[in-house]
């Protein structure tokens, strides 16, 4: 935890030619540290070295990663940029907001661009870098003790242990827990709640009428945001939400890994184009309701690859397309031997349900070839199945698409 004094001592003088010159070394070795040590006391050139890494840290997730203060832990849990616009997009209007647990502030600087806003954390040098990093205030406060009169809040709860890194999943070993967020749920006209995705809200602890969004970026799920009251534009449904192509889904789920959706029949084999869903459909539980609008079927219960004879009329932001060479049970020498006999060289491996370790795999079926291509691991019944495929790339976005492989 970097003292407020060091990180003051960084923003002028020596102290901020050191963190200049921290930044410039991507694994500093002892003879970088002692340079700063000759300029700095020992804490401050400790927290240059902090912010430095940080700051590194945040590259390809915050533009002004440069100039953003934090240190490892508040970096790994801040924001990125799209998913701290897309939440800012539903304060206008609002009015004053409170954020609780900022953090480092990437969350109250995007809503602060939109309304008025003020930031509290329990420790002082997060509170610290909020201010900075938002230019609005902030207090150092335990927000389970606090008093406050803005009707509407962000909360962005600690799932990592302190120190650690260790992630916390469990909605009841966040901090502040879940009964802590329930209870402000009911007292507020508006609350969001930053979660990480894999989180499971219990049904007794679901504030009524909420709504669960799910944020993917990249093809990677970013977090899930919790919004009730007048904050929730899909009260009591799920939301899928693409950041990157602006596209929504909302709905009740049907589907889940463990058993699909019973109105959704899976089919007997796999047809010649695969579709592979975005992430945020298959966590929100929506999966059929994008599928069906495409003719896709299921090869297995809860698998959630689809499969259809046809390429697609028009290309959709949520799936990713393959066409399928050939399936055989899980067997890396015969997969080996098929993938050199078709010139295979760089060979992505996409596992599900467990099936196999995907590092292990990518390594034993690397070959010599020059034609990338994509194996699937999954189970389906019994046994598990790889599927081996070429990924589709279409000729236009938004326009019909003309499917070719990928070379």
């Amino acid at each position: 935890m970097p003292a407020v004094e060091s990180l003051e001592r960084l923003t002028h003088g020596d102290g901020a030619h050191a963190l200049a010159e921290a930044m410039t070394w991507e694994a500093p070795g002892p003879a970088q540290v002692e340079r700063l040590r000759r300029t700095l006391d020992a804490a401050t050139a400790s927290a240059a070295l902090e912010v430095a890494q940080a700051r590194r840290s945040l590259r390809g997730r915050i533009d002004a990663w440069a100039t953003h203060w934090c240190d490892r832990e508040g970096a790994a849990q801040a924001s990125d940029d799209a998913s701290a616009r897309w939440k800012a997009s539903r304060f206008p209007g609002a009015g004053a907001v409170v954020d609780l647990c900022c953090g480092t502030g990437a969350d109250l600087a995007a809503i602060a661009r939109v309304t008025a806003a003020r930031g509290v954390d329990l420790r002082p040098d997060r509170a610290w870098m909020a201010a900075r990093n938002s230019d609005m205030p902030t207090t150092v406060a335990d927000v389970t003790a606090l008093a406050f009169d803005e009707r509407v809040a962000h909360i962005d709860p600690a799932r990592r242990e302190e120190g650690a890194g260790r992630r916390l999943h469990a909605w009841e070993a966040m901090v502040p827990d879940g009964a802590f967020i329930l209870a402000l749920s009911r007292r507020l006209d508006g609350l969001m709640v930053k979660l990480g995705p894999g989180v499971e809200i219990p049904s007794d602890q679901t504030p009524m009428e909420a709504e669960l969004a799910v944020l993917s970026r990249g093809g990677r799920l970013t977090q899930a945001v919790l919004s009730t009251g007048s904050l929730a534009r899909h009260a009591g449904q799920r939301l899928a939400v693409l950041l990157e192509q602006g596209v929504e889904m909302a709905g009740v789920p049907t589907w889940s890994p463990a058993r699909g959706d019973p109105a959704w029949a899976p089919c007997d084999a796999w047809h010649r184009f695969i579709a592979e869903p975005d992430a945020a459909l298959e966590r929100t539980g929506l999966l059929p309701l994008a599928a069906r609008t495409e003719g896709l079927h299921e090869r297995a219960a809860g698998l959630g690859l689809c499969t259809r004879p046809e390429p697609p009329a028009r290309t959709s932001p949520w799936f990713r397309w393959f066409e399928c060479i050939e399936s055989s049970p899980a067997r890396i020498d015969h997969l080996a031997r098929r993938l050199t006999e078709l010139n295979a060289g760089e060979v992505d491996v996409k596992v599900r349900g467990g099936a196999a370790d995907a590092d292990t795999w990518s390594r034993a079926l690397r070959s010599k070839g020059t034609d990338p291509h994509v194996v699937f691991v999954h189970r389906i019944g019994q046994g598990a199945e790889a599927v081996i495929a070429r990924r589709c790339q279409a000729a236009g976005a938004g326009a019909p698409s003309v499917f070719s492989m990928q070379s």
